[in-house]
């Protein structure tokens, strides 16, 4: 099976950036193309197809806006607008299965099982979309063919090019990234849509650092990438948990059952309570003390010759 591996080639700060966009877009398309079948098509075989899938066409679209001014703008526009919909195609299903795996062990309690049989049906109607998706995306030629047509208008306009230079230029992309997602941090730690705002901004951050590391000094993997992976689990729970708070409220409110709308409501109290502890241990972890250190690391990186 293909990994869904976060780092991308090992290339050199001499390379153009054109030839590492072309090979880095390759490598992270393989990724979504072997997923994209598997969660359509076999979803029952592991939950990880859906979850995988995800994740894979996050980080080719981020490798298409790291370098979206060297690729031509129609096809672009075009691959990003599928993959945009692959994404969303699998949000729901994805929600579901997390769902399941936190509350599929509730067993000998009626209310619970009654929950986990919704959920379950629920996660049935959820692969609609997904298997839609991909029958619409290859009766139209797939993610390959568009992605070709970028891949060869990209290598014709800028063959024989040998500027920019990896490495200077992904020390400016860097710094660029690095400084929206220290501007992004909500100043209220209640604030559940800054705190959304402030886990995208991380996360390309940090799929950005993965795209560009080859070039960076062992630190740049082994001591500050992982605190922005930090940054993201913990970011990532409390998501998890406002999500599911959103949707157990919506779910009781459509509810005609009385038990599941009891459970429903034992679970809106839980999941207010594990939101409330998740917020608390981000606050206590992500300190100012460790955002200067953090800070100070990247400034290294961005600023060294």
């Amino acid at each position: 099976m293909i990994k869904n591996g976060k780092w991308v080639g090992c290339f050199r700060r001499k390379d153009p950036v054109w030839k590492v966009a072309a090979s880095t877009i390759e490598v992270r398309l393989a990724s979504v193309r072997h997923f994209f079948p598997l969660a359509a098509q076999r979803p029952k075989e592991d939950l990880e197809y859906v979850h995988q899938l995800r994740v894979s066409t996050r980080r080719l679209v981020a490798a298409l806006d790291l370098y979206a001014e060297f690729l031509p703008k129609k096809p672009l526009r075009r691959l990003r607008r599928h993959l945009k919909e692959v994404r969303r195609s699998a949000g729901d299903a994805r929600d579901c299965d997390v769902l399941l795996v936190r509350h599929e062990s509730c067993k000998g309690d009626p209310c619970a099982e009654r929950f986990v049989a919704s959920v379950r049906r629920k996660r049935r109607k959820a692969q609609a979309p997904i298997s839609g998706a991909f029958s619409s995306i290859q009766g139209k030629g797939g993610l390959d063919r568009l992605a070709n047509r970028l891949l060869v208008q990209l290598r014709r306009v800028h063959a024989g090019e040998t500027r920019p230079r990896f490495g200077p230029w992904a020390r400016k992309k860097l710094k660029a990234e690095v400084e929206d997602f220290f501007d992004s941090q909500p100043r209220d730690r209640d604030d559940l849509e800054g705190m959304h705002d402030f886990r995208i901004a991380g996360k390309r951050l940090r799929y950005t650092m993965e795209l560009l590391s080859s070039v960076f000094p062992s630190e740049f993997r082994d001591r500050i990438y992982p605190t922005i992976e930090t940054i993201q689990e913990m970011l990532g729970d409390i998501n998890d948990h406002a999500v599911a708070l959103q949707r157990f409220r919506a779910w009781r409110k459509d509810s005609e059952d009385r038990l599941e709308r009891e459970h429903l409501k034992r679970l809106t109290r839980r999941e207010k309570k594990a939101l409330k502890l998740a917020i608390d241990q981000f606050d206590k972890w992500w300190t100012p003390k460790r955002t200067r250190k953090l800070r100070k690391q990247f400034h290294r990186l961005t600023t060294s010759s």
